[in-house]
Formats: structure tokens, sequence, C-alpha cells
């Protein structure tokens, strides 16, 4: 229950005393055992944790031609598509139809199944060795695919260029999102298709600069 402090007078300004206002102060709150929990399980990390965020750590700092290697495998097209001169209204367009098909989130139940859950946002709170396993399992099929819409050609027109514009797109948004489910997150809700769109854009930045922007806006959608 909140209880009133009084501060003692502390002196005379004219004929004016001064008194501190008194202050509204709250008696602690006891901490639960389950919140203590919580506290330590923030507050501390496995080896493997560690070693995760040292690397991720130095990742940050190479260059952008330096991608974590399963994202690499699964965006390496993006590349191709980066050095051509595609016009953006395509892009946007490409992504759009890409979020209006149900197949960037076929993986879910699949993953679900392979992890032994019941819905995949109980992996959030899994050990990050084995959701990293699953996600170097998943990234395997990715990557096979990466490698098939990366043959397809674009120089066909107009007409060509849209659909392997949008094949490709939609081949690096459900990787995203299917590397995503191994690791919990997979709802429909905004910010999960920022950020999937914010990797996109970090795997396709060609400057220091444009990674660092795109590092700084994936930060933005975290908090």
């Amino acid at each position: 229950m909140p209880r009133t402090v009084k501060r003692p007078c502390t002196g005379w300004v004219g004929s004016r005393i001064i008194c501190p206002r008194s202050e509204r102060k709250r008696d602690p709150v006891p901490m639960s055992m389950d919140s203590i929990g919580s506290l330590h399980v923030m507050r501390t990390m496995t080896e493997y944790e560690t070693q995760q965020v040292h690397h991720i750590s130095g990742w940050k700092a190479e260059s952008p031609g330096f991608i974590p290697g399963l994202i690499q495998r699964v965006t390496h097209p993006l590349v191709k598509l980066a050095e051509q001169a595609i016009p953006p209204d395509m892009v946007a367009n490409a992504i759009q139809t890409a979020y209006s098909e149900s197949t960037l989130f076929a993986h879910k139940e699949q993953v679900a199944e392979q992890a032994g859950v019941a819905d995949i946002r109980e992996l959030r709170h899994r050990e990050l060795e084995l959701c990293d396993a699953l996600a170097e399992k998943l990234g395997v099929v990715a990557s096979e695919q990466a490698m098939m819409v990366g043959a397809m050609s674009s120089g066909g027109g107009v007409l060509a260029t849209t659909l392997y514009v949008k094949a490709l797109l939609t081949h690096c948004l459900k990787a995203i999102h299917s590397i995503g489910f191994c690791y919990g997150f997979g709802t429909h809700e905004p910010h999960e298709r920022d950020y999937a769109l914010g990797v996109l854009l970090l795997s396709s930045a060609s400057t220091a600069d444009e990674k660092q922007r795109a590092l700084v806006s994936l930060g933005g959608i975290e908090d």
C-alpha cells in the first residue's frame, strides 16, 4: 500500500518556509518464485548461447558480403536480383502477392511436428541449440530450392521478369518465415512480417551503410 513519507523543512526564503513536498512511496512487493526464476533465466546463458552471441557481434562488424551460412544459402538469389535494374513497384507488388498466398506459412505444422510441440510458439522457450539444429535441417531444403529459383532466367521480357521476381521473393520470404518457425515465431502479426522484410533487406545489402541501416531497422522492430 502507498504510504506518505514526510520530509523535514530545510530553511527559509524571506518569510516563506521551504518544505519539500511529501513523497508517496510504495512498500516493496515481494517477488514470486516464478519471477525470480525468470530473472535467473534472463541473466544466465549457456556456453553455446554465449558463443552465438559472440558470433553475432562479430558478424555485425563484417562487410556486407559476409552473411551467416544459413541465410546466405536461402537468400543467395537476391544478390542476382539486386544487381538488376528491377523497378521498385515490381518488387513491392511481388511482395504483396507473396503475402496474399498461404504458401509462406506452409511449413509451420511440419516444423511443429519435427520439434515435437503442439504450437511453434513453445519453441521460444526451448534451448537455442535445439532451435538452431532444427533451422539448419530446414535450411538444407530451402537452399536446394534456392538453387532452382536462382537458375531461372529473367531475360525473357517484362512478363518473364515479373514471374521471376515473384518466384524469387516468394521463395526467400517463405524461407525466412520457415526459419523463424524454428525459433517460435510464426504468427501473422504485422511486426513479424516487417521483421521478415527487414531480413530480406539485410541479406541484399551491398554496402556497409546499407547493412547498418538494415540492422537499425531490425533493432527498431525488436523493440
